[in-house]
């Protein structure tokens, strides 16, 4: 058995002389607790990864640490508002009284960063394989959100928003929640974590701990598990990174020309071709979709990492003062008399200021778009609840200076026309008029000493 506390640090420089390292490509990055630890990356990931990629083209950091849970990685962790310690642990004050430190993380950066002084990479992955001991501790209702925080500080570290991230899933030892409360739960939070997102994926470990579906896993199963991270890793990059694509979208940004974010919903889907157009030879302007106030929040960091940008014009709304039910026939399961609001306006306030934080540390000029109309009849929006988060983004603006491009009374003017009945979007034409407005506000800002 290793012990709790039992680290590990290999870095593995895979080229044939210093020339060779200097032309490495890829570098993955691989960290967690004792799965990891046990998991001899030379003898499975990196002879798969040297066979798919070259050797002279890859370069592996790994840093683990047995017996650690998530909070040794991320400094923003915090237990859950009920979370009660069990009698196995009163006695254990690290656990009773758990903090976050965040100094696995930072011990394994100075090590990625060591090994990459001076160097460029085609693509980054991260590997990570823990869990088992926040499943013990029954942590699980943050998980999720840490792996957020790991996967976006680790974008911003490294100075770009396109990490690739492979979740080795925590076995099936522990299938009713005996011996670690939270076994199944860390399970389903990990495997939903990499829904929807292209440039995240699972492995699934349940077949490397043996007949006795231990903790640890036997020697074949941790070849197998690293041969099949690798396997993953190649996956998420050959997906990720066909050349085409990612010389098709950095090209648009290989010029002197201003750098500009459109960052929005579904309104900024209907104006982003009239703003790009109208501003083509005037700057490159690209379009961030998001959500709510918290989904901007998980992935704001990875976008402010991609590049300096020079104006950024945002907006949420729409969708944090939606409600929503699960059994809604509606488009998006909108109900506003069965479901549940996505953001409250306390809520929405905290999170908004959070964002403007962190805009304006990136030097950005900043530009607010208010929240267009909605309309009576709309199947899960509340009329007039516009004006209400309007009227909290507008403090909020006021106080950090931020210029307002007034949206919401051009929408109101133009929805009786242009807009459909209890519907929040708008035609081609209705589209081109909120377009015009946004333009004029970004070239006016961009004019600005």
């Amino acid at each position: 058995m290793i012990k709790k506390l039992m680290m590990v640090l290999i870095v593995f420089f895979m080229a044939v002389c210093a020339t060779a390292a200097e032309d490495a490509k890829h570098l993955f990055i691989l960290s967690g607790q004792s799965n990891m630890v046990r998991l001899k990356a030379e003898e499975s990931f990196i002879p798969e990864v040297i066979q798919l990629f070259g050797e002279q083209y890859i370069i592996v950091v790994k840093d683990a640490q047995g017996g650690m849970p998530i909070r040794a990685w991320d400094r923003e962790w915090k237990p859950a508002e009920n979370w009660k310690v069990t009698e196995e642990f009163k006695s254990n004050k690290d656990i009773a009284e758990p903090k976050a430190t965040g100094a696995l993380y930072d011990q394994l950066m100075e090590k990625v960063s060591e090994v990459i002084k001076g160097k460029k990479f085609k693509t980054v992955t991260f590997v990570w394989m823990q869990g088992e001991r926040d499943a013990r501790e029954g942590h699980s209702r943050y998980y999720a959100k840490s792996l957020r925080n790991l996967y976006n500080r680790m974008c911003k570290d490294l100075g770009r928003g396109n990490i690739n991230f492979v979740i080795g899933r925590i076995s099936d030892f522990d299938m009713k929640n005996k011996k670690y409360p939270h076994w199944t739960l860390i399970r389903n939070v990990q495997q939903n974590f990499v829904k929807n997102n292209p440039r995240f994926a699972l492995v699934d470990t349940d077949d490397y701990n043996g007949r006795e579906n231990g903790l640890h896993y036997t020697k074949d199963g941790y070849k197998k598990l690293g041969k099949a991270f690798a396997k993953k890793a190649a996956e998420l990059i050959k997906v990720n990174a066909p050349e085409y694509i990612k010389a098709q979208y950095e090209a648009q940004f290989d010029n002197d020309l201003p750098k500009v974010i459109i960052w929005g919903d579904s309104i900024s889907l209907g104006y982003r071709q009239f703003v790009i157009k109208a501003l083509k030879g005037k700057a490159v302007a690209v379009r961030k979709s998001i959500g709510t106030t918290g989904k901007a929040l998980e992935y704001i960091d990875m976008w402010l990492a991609e590049r300096k940008w020079d104006v950024i014009h945002f907006n949420n709304g729409l969708h944090d003062l939606c409600y929503r039910h699960p059994d809604s026939k509606l488009y998006g399961n909108r109900d506003k008399i069965n479901g549940t609001i996505a953001t409250t306006p306390e809520e929405y306030e905290k999170n908004l200021e959070q964002i403007v934080k962190k805009l304006k540390k990136s030097g950005a000029k900043l530009i607010w778009a208010s929240t267009t109309y909605v309309p009576k009849g709309e199947g899960g929006r509340v009329f007039g609840d516009d004006l209400v988060y309007n009227k909290i983004a507008e403090k909020i603006m006021k106080k950090y200076d931020i210029t307002i491009n007034d949206l919401n009374a051009t929408s109101r003017k133009i929805h009786p026309n242009y807009g459909g009945k209890g519907d929040v979007h708008y035609n081609k034409d209705g589209s081109k008029i909120l377009g015009d407005q946004v333009v004029e506000a970004i070239l006016k800002k961009l004019d600005e000493k």
